[in-house]
Parts: structure tokens; C-alpha cells; sequence
């Protein structure tokens, strides 16, 4: 097992490397105390490698030694981190994922809310909590991701997010509510509409006037969205 787990690391070559992988996996939890230590390792490509083989154990007693590597300074192993966590589906996993809204790139940021998009539902208390953060990076990114869960029950967090501080935060609960179709929802977008901000007012109309073509996908109604002056 030592011997096969050092090669993982080290091995260059791609197919060699998933052979590796396998045979490690098919020796299930024993090999955990040979695979934990590789996330510490200082070459990226080793790490990388660990939560690779990690995501296909997929243990769950894994989920906070993962933690950590969603600051790695390599971003493939944090979007691979992100990906394992999402897999791995428990609430620890998503109480991790959580730490990383905010951070990164725009690529990171479009995994980690694909990842706790998947969660649903049991995502809702951490991203309504999120939106009371005090960096306004990880209130907007929590809008982001109700956005696309889009459910009603997080309406009443949004509509108080209407008030933040921060514009980008306003805007992106706006666009989230846009994406509820409750009278709640349909009510803080006419509020909205007819405010005083004259950006967030034009966003609030061209959302109540999509609600005027159902036909229209999500991915449609953004792209004519972004095409409109």
C-alpha cells in the first residue's frame, strides 16, 4: 500500500495514475492513513491527486481534512475539492463548502455554487445566514447560488437583503427574487420597480416583464437580459 500510494503522486503518466487510483480505491478505508497525509504534500500535483483518489473512496469521515485545501494556493485542487465535498452531499461537506463563499475566481466561484446548488433545499439556513456576512463578497455569492435554487423560502432573507449596504448585494438579491414566482417575490419586484435607484429599477421591470414569457428558459431570459443597452 505505501508503495502503491507514492507512485500515485509521483506517477506522470495519466492512464498509469488512474490504474493506481482504482487499485488504491478497491482497498477501501485502510488506505485513508497512506492518502490523508498527501494533502500536506508540497507539490501540487500530489494533492490534486489525494483528493482525486479521496472523491472516489468518497468517505465521509474525509470531509474536514478537506477542509483546508479550499484555501490551496493551486486552484485545480480547490475546484477539486469542491467537487469531492459536493459528492461527498452530507452537511458537514456543505458546512465546508460554506467557508468558501466569496473566495476565488470567477470559475471557483461558478463550482462552489454549482456544488451547493446541489444540496437544494438543506442549503437554504447557510446561504439566508450568509447574507448577514460581514464581507459583502460572500453576501453577494450567497444571492448568487439562491438564485438558482430559487425557492420560496428564501424570499423573506432576500427582500431584507433589498436594503444591504452594498449595491452588488442589492442587485444580486433582486435578481434572485426574480427567480421565485411567489406574491411575495412578485411584490418586492414592484416595490423595487418602481424605487428610486434608477439600475436596480430597469432590473426589476425587465424581471417582471419576463414573467410575461414562460416559454423562455432561465438561460434564455439571462441571455436577452445581457443583450439589452
Amino acid at each position: 500500500m505505501p508503495l502503491l500510494v507514492t507512485r500515485l503522486g509521483l506517477e506522470p503518466d495519466f492512464f498509469v495514475r488512474e490504474n493506481l487510483t482504482w487499485a488504491i480505491v478497491r482497498m477501501g478505508q485502510q488506505s485513508l492513513p497512506y492518502l490523508l497525509p498527501l494533502l500536506e504534500h508540497p507539490v501540487a500535483a500530489v494533492r490534486l491527486q489525494a483528493v482525486h483518489t479521496l472523491s472516489k473512496l468518497a468517505y465521509p469521515t474525509v470531509t474536514q481534512a478537506l477542509g483546508p485545501l479550499l484555501a490551496d494556493e493551486d486552484p485545480e485542487v480547490v475546484r477539486k475539492v469542491i467537487f469531492t465535498l459536493g459528492h461527498l452531499g452530507n452537511e458537514d461537506a456543505l458546512e465546508v463548502l460554506f467557508t468558501g463563499l466569496g473566495r476565488g475566481d470567477a470559475e471557483q466561484r461558478n463550482t462552489l455554487s454549482t456544488a451547493i446548488e446541489g444540496f437544494a433545499a438543506r442549503a437554504l439556513p447557510g446561504l439566508t445566514g450568509a447574507l448577514q456576512a460581514s464581507d459583502p463578497a460572500v453576501r453577494v455569492h450567497a444571492a448568487e447560488i439562491l438564485a438558482l435554487i430559487g425557492l420560496p423560502d428564501s424570499v423573506p432573507a432576500l427582500r431584507d437583503a433589498l436594503k444591504d449596504s452594498d449595491w452588488n448585494v442589492r442587485f444580486a438579491a433582486l435578481s434572485a427574487l426574480g427567480q421565485v414566482n411567489t406574491p411575495a417575490a412578485r411584490k418586492a419586484l414592484e416595490t423595487v420597480g418602481a424605487g428610486d435607484d434608477p439600475r436596480l429599477r430597469t432590473v426589476a421591470q425587465r424581471l417582471m416583464a419576463d414573467r410575461q414569457q414562460p416559454s423562455l428558459s432561465l438561460k434564455e431570459r439571462l441571455a436577452r437580459r445581457q443583450a439589452s443597452p
